[in-house]
């Protein structure tokens, strides 16, 4: 099959499944690609996508020829390598509109703690005819995880969730006020290191449990659009991980 039957048939199956409407020229291009290609710098892998109100549309459904179905005809892509922009659909918006001015203030709450998980070790000292000295260290990569929940989001008019105009927007930039205050980047690691000391009595058998908890700190950011009307939409985000200790002693 030549190039141009492939691309013929490649979006021939676009429409089909996309129940008749048509890609731009731009995101067929894209669809083409073994890779992903962006059409303006030809930078590989998963583009953003989004709705004009800042909603995001899922990468993998929006490139996937197969799914089309169930992505919103006015979603556009955008390049995070050169920043370009392209609709989705032929029929499609040719850009994101400017977003709304809207001044954030992040406000904390109360912080919770959440059993992230457990490890057992078992200090076999039954045989011993004296006490048994141990020292470990553990170590414990984590990512510091932020959570935007719009689904409790509300207005002054109790006006909550997905009714309100524009969420989409204000989702984004709460996470964006989030990140910033917290520091916060796509590739946020922080490893917690802890070191244990543990002396077992003679014909005694210790099972000790390492309780990893991750610490969240709630909170909800208020926005303040131009006409003074205020959103607030709750968020989490993990900000420290800590280790407890559990034993239990078997004496022979």
């Amino acid at each position: 099959m030549s190039g141009d039957d492939a691309s013929r048939g490649l979006g021939a199956r676009f429409a089909a499944a996309a129940r008749g409407a048509r890609p731009s020229k731009e995101h067929l291009r894209l669809l083409r690609s073994p890779a992903g290609k962006c059409p303006s710098c030809q930078a590989p892998g998963l583009k953003r996508y989004r709705r004009p109100d800042g909603t995001n549309v899922s990468a993998r459904l929006a490139q996937t020829a197969l799914v089309y179905a169930s992505v919103p005809r006015d979603t556009i892509a955008e390049c995070p390598s050169c920043g370009a922009q392209w609709p989705v659909f032929a029929e499609g918006p040719k850009a994101l509109e400017p977003s709304p001015d809207v001044s954030v203030e992040v406000i904390e709450t109360e912080r919770s703690y959440e059993v992230d998980h457990v490890e057992p070790l078992e200090l076999d000292n039954l045989g011993g005819m004296g006490s048994m000295k141990h020292t470990l260290t553990r170590t414990q990569e984590w990512t510091q995880t932020l959570e935007v929940n719009t689904e409790k989001a509300k207005t002054e008019d109790a006006t909550s969730g997905a009714d309100i105009p524009g969420i989409g927007t204000f989702s984004r930039k709460t996470e964006e006020a989030v990140k910033s205050t917290y520091s916060i980047t796509e590739e946020t690691r922080k490893e917690l290191t802890r070191e244990f000391t543990f002396e077992v009595p003679a014909h005694t058998k210790r099972n000790v449990s390492f309780i990893y908890r991750r610490v969240w700190q709630h909170g909800f950011a208020r926005l303040r659009r131009a006409d003074d009307a205020t959103i607030e939409i709750p968020f989490r985000v993990a900000v420290d991980m800590t280790i407890d200790l559990a034993a239990q002693d078997t004496i022979a």
